[in-house]
C-alpha cells in the first residue's frame, strides 16, 4: 500500500462533509442494530489522526491515529474482529480500553475505493465481548461496500461543484474582459469590418459604420457584403488580396480611392488573416476581417511620397483576416 498515494486521496474524503448524509446514517444505523452493538462509525485515516465521519454511540469527531483500532483494519483486505480486547495484546493496554470509553468488542471492515486505495472503516464496537455470526459478517462487508459507493459519489457531485463554480467564475472574468475589449474595439479612430468567408460583414466598429455612411450614403448592417461597397475599379484588387488573406496571406499596398464630390484619398491597406478559435489557417475557417484608418487631415498629391504605416498594436483584437486600408 502507497501510504503517500493514499493519504492524497483521504485529504479529499477528509474535506467532505459526511455528517449528514443520510445514506450514511442509515449505513452505520443498520450495522449497529444488525449486529446489536451500541457504537458504530465511518472512519477516515490521515497521517495522525482517525476522523470519525460518522458515528453512532461516541461524542468525539477525532482521535489520535496511534489509538486507532481501524488502522489496524486498513491493513488488510477483510474483516478484522477483536472479540475482547483485553485478550488481544495489540489492543489490551489501549488508552480507549483501559479508559473510556471502555472497548472490549470492535469488528471493522475496510472502505477500499474502486482505484484500491484504503480511507478508513466502517466499524462496530460494544463495552463488552462479542460475537459475529456469519451472517452478521456478511452484512458488514455488504454495509462497507455500500458506503464506499456513497462516499465516492459525494466526492465526484463535490468536484464537479467546485468545476463548475470555477468555471463560472471564469466566464464572468471573460465577460467582463470581453466588454472591456468591445469598448476598446468602438473608441479606435480606425475603422475595422470583420468578415465571414463568403466576404459577409460578422462585425464592425463604430468609426466603420460612421465611415461607409458618409462615403457610401449607406447603412452598415451585419450580413452585408463588403463588395456591394466597392466600386468595380476597386472590387477585383480588394478580391484577391482578401482570397490571399484567408489563405494565410497578409497584403499591403496603397491605392487613391475617388468618392466623386466628396474628393480623392490615399488609402494604405492591410490584409491581415487571423485565426478564429485556434482553427488552423484556411479559407473555409478563417474569418477576414478590413481595417480602414483614414486621416481626413492630409490627402496625397501626386508630387508627395507614398508613406505605408503597419497594422496598429490594437488589432489583434480582432479575429479575422484585416485588410487595413489608412489614408494618407
Amino acid at each position: 500500500m502507497d501510504e503517500e498515494l493514499r493519504l492524497q486521496v483521504v485529504k479529499q474524503y477528509t474535506q467532505l462533509n459526511l455528517k449528514y448524509e443520510k445514506e450514511l446514517q442509515e449505513t452505520i444505523t443498520t450495522a449497529a442494530k444488525v449486529c446489536n452493538t451500541p457504537i458504530s462509525s465511518i472512519t477516515i485515516l490521515d497521517k495522525d489522526t482517525q476522523w470519525l465521519k460518522v458515528k453512532r454511540g461516541l461524542d468525539v469527531d477525532q482521535t489520535p491515529r496511534e489509538f486507532s483500532f481501524c488502522t489496524h483494519t486498513i491493513k488488510g483486505k477483510g474483516l478484522l474482529v477483536i472479540n475482547d480486547t483485553l485478550e488481544d495484546a495489540r489492543f489490551s493496554q489501549n488508552p480507549y480500553v483501559t479508559g473510556g470509553p471502555k472497548i472490549r468488542f470492535y469488528a471493522g471492515y475496510p472502505l477500499i475505493t474502486h482505484e484500491g486505495h484504503r480511507l478508513g472503516a466502517l466499524c462496530i464496537m460494544d463495552n463488552k465481548p462479542h460475537m459475529l455470526t456469519a451472517g452478521q459478517k456478511l452484512v458488514l462487508k455488504v454495509l462497507a461496500k455500500q458506503a464506499v459507493g456513497v462516499m465516492e459519489l459525494k466526492l465526484s457531485i463535490d468536484l464537479l461543484g467546485k468545476s463548475l463554480k470555477s468555471l463560472k467564475e471564469l466566464r464572468k472574468s471573460t465577460s467582463s474582459n470581453g466588454i472591456k475589449l468591445r469598448a476598446m474595439f468602438e473608441s479606435l479612430s480606425d475603422s475595422y469590418f470583420l468578415l465571414g468567408k463568403n466576404g459577409e460583414v460578422i462585425d464592425f466598429n463604430k468609426a466603420a459604420y460612421e465611415f461607409i455612411k458618409d462615403k457610401y450614403g449607406m447603412e452598415l448592417s451585419y450580413g452585408r457584403i463588403m463588395t456591394g461597397f466597392l466600386t468595380q475599379a476597386y472590387r477585383e484588387i480588394f478580391i484577391h488580396h482578401y482570397k490571399n488573406a484567408l489563405n494565410g496571406e497578409r497584403a499591403q499596398l496603397e491605392r487613391l480611392a475617388d468618392y466623386g464630390p466628396k474628393g480623392s484619398i490615399w488609402w494604405d491597406c492591410v490584409f491581415e488573416p487571423v485565426k478564429m478559435n485556434r482553427a488552423k489557417l484556411s479559407a473555409s475557417l478563417m474569418l477576414p476581417g478590413i481595417s480602414t484608418t483614414e486621416s481626413l487631415t492630409r490627402k496625397k498629391s501626386k508630387n508627395k511620397t507614398v508613406y505605408s504605416r503597419e497594422l496598429r498594436k490594437s488589432s489583434p483584437m480582432i479575429t479575422g483576416a484585416l485588410w487595413h486600408p489608412s489614408s494618407v
